[in-house]
């Protein structure tokens, strides 16, 4: 029987032994500083409330609200202590979408841009920041159209006729969905000045009939007698209430065409 000696091999194994246990402790500290750096990326999409400043850091705070003081530029307050001014954020997410933050009107006041669809051409929901408002998160609801553009990483614009026709001239189709608008935009004005040149023509047409009995005029069962003038202007002016809803439409209509 051939016997096998382990008497030789004894002391490199508790050598080796040793080896391992020093160099456990060593990687053990390696191990916990590795998982709290992963603990501490924090996905910005899975965060239910972040700030993303202009310089690049990011904000992880408990709370946020849009504020609006009159004479003063518009801020968040972060967890009902800090100010933030809104000239130093890019972006912030409110728990329940991305808000970018823009002085747009021209009156410079503060408006929360919720992204509405992204594109060629991108759209934005405007929500007015607003001090008296029992959203938490401070801001009104978005309006149910967008109200804004902005063709790729240039200026964010109103959507309007103006500014829409040079952004979309390369696309055909858009720009006759826009000539559309366009024809509309002049009945407008026409209705405007007819309706509104009716109007006064009325009331001096009332004033002759009701001090000297002239005709034409409405018998209203009143002591004052209505001039016809006064309803036509007053029909013709709700010519451009009537198409605002058909120029939305199809303005919206045109950016659609063009991010095709």
């Amino acid at each position: 029987m051939i016997k096998i000696s382990t008497t030789g091999t004894q002391a490199p194994i508790k050598l080796l032994l040793a080896n391992m246990k020093k160099a456990s402790f060593l990687l053990l500290p390696l191990l916990i500083m590795a998982l709290n750096t992963l603990g501490q990326q924090k996905p910005l999409l899975d965060e239910p409330l972040l700030i993303a400043l202009k310089d690049g850091s990011v904000i992880y705070p408990e709370t946020i609200k849009p504020m609006a003081l009159p004479l003063q530029k518009p801020y968040l307050r972060v967890d009902s202590q800090y100010k933030l001014p809104s000239n130093e954020i890019k972006y912030y997410k409110d728990g329940t979408s991305f808000f970018y933050w823009a002085e747009v009107n021209e009156a410079g006041e503060g408006d929360l841009l919720k992204v509405n669809n992204k594109g060629k051409v991108t759209t934005y929901f405007r929500n007015k920041v607003s001090n008296a408002t029992a959203d938490p998160y401070g801001g009104r609801a978005p309006a149910a159209k967008p109200d804004y553009f902005q063709v790729s990483n240039g200026p964010i614009r109103k959507i309007s006729y103006k500014n829409l026709a040079p952004a979309l001239s390369g696309n055909q189709a858009s720009r006759q969905k826009l000539q559309e608008v366009n024809r509309l935009n002049m009945t407008n004005k026409i209705c405007l000045v007819a309706g509104g040149s009716m109007w006064i023509a009325g009331i001096v047409h009332m004033h002759k009939i009701n001090n000297n009995n002239e005709a034409p005029f409405i018998e209203t069962g009143l002591d004052t007698k209505i001039s016809p003038l006064i309803l036509l202007g007053a029909l013709t002016l709700t010519v451009p209430l009537i198409n605002k809803a058909p120029v939305e439409r199809k303005l919206e209509e045109a950016i659609a065409i063009y991010n095709k």
